[in-house]
């Protein structure tokens, strides 16, 4: 059975900082979609909001920690909640 994450940013900030969360998005690509670990949302139109689907509920943490290194990397440390 799927698990959905849900990731939200602020809704109130500038285009340059929802530049940033789409290229977060982006990156979840490789890792989500390539290694068959779940779905992603519509990263076109990611603003305050994305969401992961996981395929298997052993997924999780592999996922959890994927979306976790890389809003680090991206520079959104604590400015998000994740959702599952």
């Amino acid at each position: 059975m799927k698990r959905r994450i849900t990731v939200r940013f602020p809704a109130d900030r500038d285009n340059d900082y929802y530049f940033r969360v789409y290229n977060w998005a982006d990156e979840l690509w490789g890792p989500i979609i390539t290694d068959g670990l779940g779905t992603l949302g519509d990263i076109d139109r990611v603003r305050d909001l994305f969401w992961i689907d996981v395929s298997k509920p052993r997924d999780l943490p592999a996922v959890l920690r994927i979306i976790k290194k890389t809003l680090h990397k991206h520079g959104f440390d604590g400015d998000y909640v994740i959702e599952k």
